[in-house]
């Protein structure tokens, strides 16, 4: 049987941020990649099935800097046609898991590899498109950010309708 332990020593500067319950490693606080991102822990492995023996370890424990929940809620929704040449683009809002208040960028082009900024640092959940060209199809995608993380929300597209010329004989029967 093994018992795990924290343990003072060289390299245990952050053990008070940790504890061992049932032998699993759980933290005491919450952790935020902005003020600490790695934490040094000092742990011992007692076995005591024979003779008691044990050995000690020295473990870095990395802080993953997680960013903003990626929008939802699109709209237009993906894939949709006709629509005007004046557009409105909506998201549902991020959160950003530390609390940070979260900025929105608007990238748009007519195509995956030419889409560019076109709104940096907003903080509404719209953009107004306006200058659409006809029978055009727009890929656009809402990037969210906090103060030190970008998270890429979903890429989407939408076409615009066709103008249609009506002859106005044909129009009215003649030809």
């Amino acid at each position: 049987m093994y018992i795990y332990t924290l343990v003072p020593g060289d390299g245990s500067t952050d053990n008070n941020s940790f504890t061992i319950q049932d032998n699993v490693l759980k933290t005491n606080a919450i952790f935020d990649y902005e003020i600490k991102n790695s934490y040094s822990i000092r742990i011992r492995t007692t076995d005591t099935t024979l003779t008691v023996m044990y050995y000690e370890k020295v473990f870095t424990i990395n802080v993953i800097n997680v960013g903003p929940t990626p929008v939802t809620n699109l709209a237009p929704t993906n894939e949709s046609i006709n629509h005007p040449l004046s557009e409105t683009l909506n998201w549902s809002a991020s959160t950003s898991p530390e609390g940070y208040s979260v900025k929105y960028d608007v990238y748009l082009g007519e195509s995956l590899t030419t889409m560019s900024s076109i709104a940096t640092d907003l903080t509404t959940v719209s953009y107004n498109l306006t200058g659409l060209t006809a029978t055009k199809t727009y890929y656009w995608q809402i990037k969210s950010k906090d103060i030190n993380t970008t998270t890429d929300g979903p890429v989407w597209s939408f076409a615009t309708y066709q103008i249609v010329a009506v002859d106005d004989n044909l129009a009215k029967g003649k030809t």
